[in-house]
């Protein structure tokens, strides 16, 4: 990360989280800061300046202001002061300069000497895009015949192939069928600087794994994105189904392999359980009676030396020749094995007349340390549930849920905070911004995804999303992370019941938990959820029903009877919410 050092202790200040004071912090460093807001705006853009912590907990003197590029000047656009006979060296409206990237900010409480703080500029560029291979093959045609082509418009239609287990390793899981027979395939680099194919070698349709040297790299100098291949064609309707790759592209080599899954182990008895192949949604299934036990999921060979490749897994994660699955209790299950976003493999097993996990995603901040070298923002991936979480209904494009930040063995105020996916490897994070919680109850910003160190396995380490978390909202704030366009936002509720059966009436949420609950008159008419906002601008949340779930923006709920009710809200499942109303 590139960053631009700018001594603005006028930045510093805004915040209002560093004292002028050179004695010592006190406790509650946030109240002794002169500044409680500072705006500056940076090549037409506004940027909040977020305060740096020391390893104790309280706040030094420096301030980060994150901005898109870096700029030889600002405008001080909102300035906020604790007190009002605190000075200092700028003023809303004021054009400053960095000197080096640098701008010196001056506080002075009424005292003969001077305090100065340091803002940092710092400008991260976007993450890289990940490497992968996109797969055309000859049946994909641009209007003029072209074989080989990749529509630009249309890019994410085409298969991919990610790098697993190191850089030069590229690997999927694909479904072929008649319209793709014989057709010769081609592996493009994602920046489309080249290509990979063979000159001859391809699989005839009786056979169901290969694995050649000899893969060539082609540069690529033309225009009109066509990649074509002389090889590793196939009769892929005589063989037809779900086929892996496995590219090399320093080794150049390539595997093919044709497969067919299957739940081996203790807990599936004497004989393998076959899965079938669902083109629907892509994934492996079956419905089986299990033992208590343990289980992995292993190829069955088609013809003598096919490749057997076998699954374990961890936490609805899949890895190589992963860890047994366990079973604890005997019964009926539905086991789902999906290879459909390489590298990133998943399954589940889950006991009929259960609902299946939700994808959920995992907080941690600075102030959680473990691992081998005890460092921030650490996961223990034996201890998920204590950890506040986040689920998607939306096979894992948006994630939400409610989270208490007071509650629990974890600290929260003024962590720098981390959102892990289930894998434990994928994290999003914010390098400077975050919720100002003395003053501030919503927020949105943009996110960095990240991947964990091998160096630090299970820790997350980042510099943004910061809190305090336990001062406003009733200490609870709704979490939403969004992949498509890398957002998160942070939103503190409280809630009213309002509709057309009672007037608007505060809930009053159950300590240590994210539920709510009000004793209420009510008459025949509707009543929903909705939040009561803390700050202007803050969006307000309706909760109702759909199809009888409780949702966002959902119809009101029908009050048939008056009477006096008891009317709760449970928001501590993700995405799982809930609710009671009961006649007394």
């Amino acid at each position: 990360m590139k960053r631009y050092r700018i001594l603005l202790y006028s930045a510093l200040m805004m915040l209002g989280i560093i004292s002028c004071r050179k004695d010592e912090l006190p406790s509650d460093p946030v109240r002794m800061f002169p500044i409680t807001n500072l705006t500056v705006t940076v090549g037409g853009t506004d940027y909040l300046a977020i305060p740096k912590m020391n390893a104790d907990a309280t706040f030094n003197d420096t301030l980060t202001l994150s901005v898109a590029e870096g700029q030889e000047t600002g405008i001080v656009k909102t300035l906020r002061l604790a007190d009002e006979t605190t000075t200092i060296n700028i003023q809303e409206g004021q054009t400053i300069t960095f000197v080096e990237d640098v701008f010196d900010v001056i506080c002075n409480e009424g005292r003969t000497d001077e305090q100065k703080y340091v803002l940092y500029m710092a400008y991260e560029k976007p993450s890289p895009i990940p490497e992968f291979l996109y797969m055309t093959k000859s049946t994909d045609a641009d209007g003029g015949g072209n074989k080989n082509w990749l529509n630009p418009d249309d890019l994410g239609s085409y298969p991919t192939l990610y790098p697993k287990g190191g850089e030069s390793l590229f690997e999927g899981h694909f479904h072929f069928d008649a319209s793709q027979d014989w057709a010769n395939l081609s592996f493009v680099r994602n920046d489309l600087v080249s290509w990979f194919d063979h000159e001859t070698w391809g699989l005839a349709g009786t056979t169901s794994y290969g694995k050649t040297d000899g893969i060539r790299e082609n540069v690529y100098e033309g225009t009109d994105n066509c990649f074509p291949s002389n090889g590793i064609w196939g009769g892929w309707a005589a063989g037809s189904g779900v086929w892996m790759f496995r590219l090399d592209v320093t080794a150049l080599t390539l595997e093919a392999l044709r497969t067919e899954w299957s739940i081996s182990g203790s807990a599936a008895g004497s004989a393998p359980i076959n899965m079938e192949y669902s083109v629907e949604d892509g994934t492996w299934k079956a419905t089986a009676s299990l033992d208590a036990g343990t289980f992995r999921f292993v190829t069955v060979p088609a013809t003598e030396g096919d490749l057997i490749l076998t699954y374990g897994g961890t936490n609805g994660n899949i890895e190589d020749n992963g860890a047994e699955i366990p079973v604890v209790e005997a019964g009926d299950y539905v086991i789902t094995l999906d290879l459909s976003s390489s590298p990133n493999y998943k399954y589940s097993v889950v006991k009929e007349g259960e609902e299946a996990p939700l994808p959920q995603m995992y907080l941690t901040n600075t102030f959680i340390k473990g691992g081998p070298n005890g460092s921030s923002c650490y996961i223990d991936p034996n201890a998920l549930d204590k950890y506040p979480s986040i689920a998607s209904a939306d096979e894992g494009s948006t994630y939400e849920g409610y989270v208490n930040f007071s509650t629990g063995e974890l600290t929260w105020d003024w962590g720098n905070m981390s959102i892990v996916d289930s894998d434990l490897k994928t994290y999003y994070t914010n390098e400077s911004e975050g919720i100002d919680g003395v003053t501030t109850s919503y927020g949105s910003f943009s996110l960095t995804q990240k991947e964990s160190s091998t160096e630090e396995p299970n820790n997350y380490p980042t510099g943004g999303l910061w809190g305090p978390w336990g001062s406003v909202g009733d200490n609870v704030w709704r979490v939403r992370l969004d992949k498509e366009t890398s957002t998160a936002e942070f939103l503190a509720v409280r809630w009213q019941l309002q509709g057309s059966a009672t007037s608007a009436v505060d809930m009053s949420i159950n300590a240590g938990t994210c539920t709510w609950s009000a004793s209420v008159a009510l008459t025949p008419g509707t009543v929903s959820f909705v939040t009561t906002p803390l700050n202007e601008g803050d969006p307000v949340v309706t909760l109702g029903l759909t199809d009888g779930e409780l949702t966002d923006g959902g119809e009101g709920i029908e009050i048939s009877e008056a009477g006096n009710y008891t009317v709760s809200l449970d928001l501590s499942d993700p995405m799982r919410y809930s609710y009671s109303i009961t006649k007394e």
